[in-house]
């Protein structure tokens, strides 16, 4: 009787830290998600590689607000787009690590333009906005050239070219 009552405390417990795994993978996921949304948003704004980028400029778009309405063409394109992003993204933030020489303030940001070719090459970046902090632009460059090249782009998109936005902050990258 003992025996069982264990079993069954140590059932309940294994069942709770379960519940709570897959809660906090749930919130990573959701949290990954509105990245993803926020950069394909960005990058579907700032795209300018001729039509295929503005149509997945609007697909990103539409998704983003939710009426998703459109050609099933478009929907694969966003798709697409959206996990393409996300790929960069990922690659990005794995480099960008700020080192504890100083305190860095939470409000501070650089924006940085990227051109990339469909083979992943960065052919162009240029900040949009720089930072007042000099040493935190170089460590914005330094991690885009150590991100480089970045991942070719999915069958599916079709420009040869895209414009990508991203906004580094202390911690992340969007």
């Amino acid at each position: 009787m003992l025996r069982d009552k264990l079993l069954a405390e140590n059932n309940e417990k294994q069942a709770k830290d379960a519940a709570e795994k897959a809660r906090a993978d749930a919130d990573k996921k959701a949290k990954g998600a509105v990245d993803s949304l926020k950069k394909a948003l960005m990058a579907g704004q700032q795209a300018t590689a001729g039509k295929a980028a503005a149509g997945a400029a609007s697909a990103a778009a539409q998704a983003g607000t939710g009426s998703g309405s459109g050609p099933s063409g478009g929907i694969a394109v966003d798709e697409n787009l959206r996990r393409y992003l996300m790929a960069v993204n990922n690659q990005i933030q794995e480099h960008w690590v700020l080192p504890d020489l100083q305190n860095w303030k939470e409000n501070v940001e650089a924006i940085v333009i990227i051109r990339v070719r469909r083979d992943g090459v960065v052919l162009e970046s240029s900040f949009k906005k720089k930072s007042d902090n000099v040493f935190f632009n170089q460590f914005v460059e330094k991690t885009l050239k150590l991100s480089a090249p970045l991942p070719p782009f999915p069958i599916g998109i079709n420009q040869s070219e895209m414009e990508i936005g991203l906004k580094f902050r202390p911690g992340e990258v969007f």
